[in-house]
């Protein structure tokens, strides 16, 4: 970066040839490219210095994990239903209040999609916007504990046409939550999987946020 500041073309050839990474950015996202660019340097130096291949690569990378992650956690609440279906009832609860819980839980399930696909502060954000209308507003209150049985009841039938071992691979972590001894371990199973898979998202987001600053950069200087 101290090379490319000062267009110090040999050395900056040096510090490449040395294993110096040329996709390597500072806290604000600005890597050695953007460093010569900020300077109007061009020419040699910006070319040995573009790290636009790399960035490219690790791109792609980060957004297949990104996205085979959205999918994994959530097609893991529709699979693993049965198990939160098993410990709703063993509560024995009255008819009004198993419709109630139902309602609560099909909230809280479609929040947790919503993380899952947008992260926590664009949930909250894309939540708030329906609010801002009362008909959309009418319509996520009245149909999401409508609209998500049904597509529980949909996935469950669509599974039918899968392949036995990949029906199995899907079953599993319902299999995990069954087999606890107790509703209270079942329960603790749920919760734990679910607050893991919402980590593993946030996490992720951190890590991608700060990679897509420096994309940001380089698109801009480029």
């Amino acid at each position: 970066m101290r090379a490319a500041d000062l267009n110090c073309y040999d050395a900056a050839v040096q510090l490449v040839s040395g294993g110096a990474k040329v996709q390597f950015a500072d806290v604000d996202g600005d890597t050695a490219f953007v460093y010569a660019k900020k300077k109007n340097h061009s020419g040699n130096i910006t070319g040995l210095l573009d790290p636009g291949t790399k960035l490219a690569g690790k791109n792609i990378l980060l957004t297949t994990a990104k996205v085979l992650l959205q999918i994994i956690a959530v097609i893991w609440v529709f699979v693993s239903i049965d198990g939160l279906a098993r410990i709703v009832s063993s509560f024995n609860l009255s008819q009004p209040f198993a419709i109630g819980t139902s309602i609560v839980l099909a909230h809280l399930l479609t929040a947790y999609i919503g993380i899952m696909i947008w992260d926590v502060k664009g949930f909250l954000e894309n939540l708030r916007g329906t609010f801002n209308f009362l008909s959309s507003s009418l319509f996520y209150i009245f149909l999401v504990p409508i609209l998500f049985p049904l597509v529980v009841a949909l996935i469950h039938f669509l599974s039918r046409f899968l392949p036995d071992n990949i029906n199995t691979v899907f079953s599993y972590s319902a299999d995990i939550i069954k087999s606890r001894e107790s509703t209270a371990g079942m329960l603790i199973v749920y919760i734990l999987t679910m607050a893991v898979w919402i980590g593993a998202r946030t996490a992720f987001s951190l890590i991608t946020k700060r990679f897509q600053r420096v994309m940001d950069n380089y698109k801009y200087h480029k």
